[in-house]
């Protein structure tokens, strides 16, 4: 089930119930009757949809659930009833029905009780009623020709509190916070209770009382949904981001846009190739410098259509040699001083550095390194060849630079033909490549980053 996105207060969830309160005096007898309480649902709060589950008998719906966008769940169990014989000084009488909230991505919620019609009491055509109790008393302390109810979770009905049931909802009668992960399954007690003398007139008192279920969805957490620039990205953003989720972003220094994408090897990374050129900020890593590179033809960072580069990792990476890692590159900065969109690092066995190449973390996170999962709809390598040195597209095969050079003359390269994949393959620094950035999240960062 999709997480819940973020809303506002005006948007919370809500579940309803009305319950139609029978109170029925018999003249003959003296026998009265507190009558079953039927359940009606009434339309749920805003805009989401609802559904809901119950068998219809009589025209009032039985134990039923509604659920609202898969965030809270409420159930009512039907009430029992309520049988007093009253007398001249006063019988009481209470009995319960049970309360079922369950949420899921909700951040808590609230219960709510009112009367329909904004009347405390319960009403006879003959003008007689059966008004709120007062305070807070147990049953034992009603007043003669009073009602109320009591809500908690295994509460006894005869000690129990009692309170007059709201005439607005403008405060809730019971608020809960649920778990941690945003999962709440809680049963409540729910009663009724009366005192009841004979000086009441015969017949039925009634009133509609509405109990409703507010579930405040959980924040989403600042994820790729809070920025719509490259620029913005940080480690936090790339973390709160939930595996699978895209969003595209634009590079400011040309305008540019690229889809992003948090992949299943933790890292966002883009699915569409580089496309820059002239002079642009260093994007630097561990031990980089400050500065510019300009993507000029025939320089060092010469490019073709945009898209294809010599020198990729545009750090001096023909110089700094073997065991190490370029310290900047022409992908875009980032939003923190101790991270950036990074060229990919290549597995160098022996070498000063560690841990497993970016490009073949994220390809075994997709099935292996394989053209199949390379030029799979959710990494969209392409197979584009790569520039030679007389500034020609020459092969049909799939190639990408990393970062980290092998000595002065090459550099390894993910690569991949109709048949095979390398994620760490030779090439020279005199042919152009496309490019895929990538950023870390928090769990990657020091992996990522470090030369």
């Amino acid at each position: 089930m999709k997480k819940q996105k973020k809303y506002s207060s005006t948007n919370d969830l809500s579940n309803a119930f009305t319950m139609q309160h029978r109170l029925t005096v018999a003249a003959m007898s003296s026998f009265c009757l507190l009558g079953v309480l039927s359940f009606s649902m009434l339309c749920p709060f805003y805009q989401y949809s609802a559904s809901a589950e119950g068998e219809v008998i009589d025209g009032a719906q039985t134990p039923m659930s509604l659920t609202v966008a898969a965030t809270v769940s409420v159930s009512l169990t039907e009430f029992p009833g309520l049988s007093i014989t009253p007398t001249t000084a006063g019988t009481t009488g209470a009995n319960t029905t049970t309360l079922r909230v369950s949420t899921t991505s909700s951040n808590g919620y609230q219960i709510f009780m009112r009367t329909a019609d904004g009347k405390a009491t319960l009403q006879n055509p003959s003008g007689g009623e059966v008004n709120p109790v007062s305070g807070t008393p147990t049953l034992a302390n009603f007043p003669n020709n009073t009602w109320g109810y009591a809500l908690g979770k295994g509460i006894n009905k005869d000690t129990v509190s009692y309170k007059a049931v709201p005439t607005n909802a403008n405060s809730a009668i019971l608020t809960a916070n649920s778990s941690s992960t945003g999962v709440a399954n809680d049963s409540y007690t729910l009663a009724f209770g009366a005192k009841i003398n004979t000086s009441i007139p015969a017949g039925e008192y009634k009133n509609n009382v509405i109990v409703s279920v507010i579930a405040t969805p959980m924040p989403e957490p600042d994820g790729l949904n809070k920025i719509s620039t490259m620029q913005e990205m940080t480690a936090e953003i790339c973390e709160n981001t939930t595996v699978g989720d895209s969003k595209v972003l634009t590079d400011t220094r040309n305008n540019k846009t690229y889809t992003v994408f948090k992949a299943k090897d933790n890292n966002c990374w883009m699915r569409d190739d580089l496309m820059i050129d002239g002079t642009v900020e260093k994007a630097n890593v561990t031990g980089g410098t400050n500065g510019t590179y300009n993507l000029t033809s025939y320089s060092n960072y010469w490019n073709t259509n945009n898209t294809y580069y010599y020198t990729a990792t545009a750090a001096t990476a023909s110089t700094i040699g073997m065991s190490a890692n370029g310290t900047s590159s022409i992908c875009p900065t980032g939003g923190e001083s101790n991270a950036n969109w990074v060229l990919p690092k290549a597995t160098q066995s022996g070498q000063s550095y560690t841990g497993p190449g970016s490009f073949a973390a994220l390809l075994n996170a997709y099935g292996g390194v394989t053209p199949a999962v390379a030029t799979s709809s959710e990494l969209n390598f392409g197979y584009k060849g790569f520039v030679n040195s007389s500034g020609q597209v020459t092969s049909t095969d799939g190639y990408y630079w990393t970062r980290s050079p092998i000595n002065s003359m090459n550099i390894y390269t993910l690569y991949f033909n109709q048949t095979t994949a390398s994620a760490a393959y030779s090439n020279t620094y005199n042919y152009g490549e496309p490019i895929r950035c990538l950023y870390p999240s928090t769990t990657t960062k020091s992996m990522v980053q470090a030369q």
